[in-house]
């Protein structure tokens, strides 16, 4: 027979509103009897308490061991759960090695894929736009492009053209040029006098 630290089953991917008695109860719908010395034990939050979803339980003989090990997998409380044999800390540390010790053998922890080098080998390869060219003006490195105008250039270019004269707004400038604007206005206003008699006389005459 088993010894009694293999007769620990260790469940997980529980409801978090379960409760012992109805896991208990369900275990034993299936032929798993439960040691009373040590019942169904639930695993907390250390901060917060709330339940974590895991539980150990003992049952008392291989049997029931057996028995509980093919409810894994099986749905309980609308979610599947995880059944499987309690490990102990020397056995989970062998088990965390042998992991380890595989990964390293197999080269999986230090393996690039033929996808990512041919990737990095295309981006290298890759002319770049505009063929810039390094200069030194003297006083700093600039970067130039052929045929092109950088946007510090084009700043320049734009400061050194000659900035146009300014329109002489309605009125303002010297007394000149606002005694032509009143003569044009007032002109304009006696064309537009005159047109309206014209119509108006038209529309007479023809009443």
């Amino acid at each position: 027979m088993a010894s009694q630290k293999s007769l620990s089953i260790h469940l997980s991917q529980l409801p978090f509103d379960i409760s012992k008695a109805k896991i208990a109860a369900h275990l034993e719908e299936h032929g798993v009897k439960i040691s009373e010395a040590h019942g169904v034990r639930f695993c907390y939050e250390k901060d917060s308490g709330d339940f974590t979803g895991v539980a150990f339980i003992d049952v008392v003989d291989e049997k029931s061991f057996k028995s509980a090990l093919k409810l894994h997998r099986q749905r309980f409380g609308g979610r599947l759960i995880n059944v499987r044999p309690t490990k102990t800390k020397n056995e989970l540390v062998g088990i965390v090695a042998a992991r380890d010790a595989k990964m390293l053998a197999t080269g999986l922890e230090f393996k690039v894929s033929d996808s990512t080098v041919a990737a990095t080998d295309h981006m290298k390869k890759r002319p770049r736009i505009g063929n810039p060219e390094e200069e030194n003006d003297g006083t700093k490195k600039s970067r130039k492009y052929k045929g092109k105008t950088s946007v510090t250039e084009g700043l320049q270019n734009a400061r050194n053209q000659p900035k146009p004269a300014p329109k002489p707004a309605q009125g303002d400038g010297n007394i000149e040029s606002r005694e032509k604007w009143s003569k044009s206005k007032r002109a304009r206003m006696r064309a537009k006098a005159k047109k309206v008699g014209a119509d108006t006389g038209t529309e007479n005459k023809t009443s």
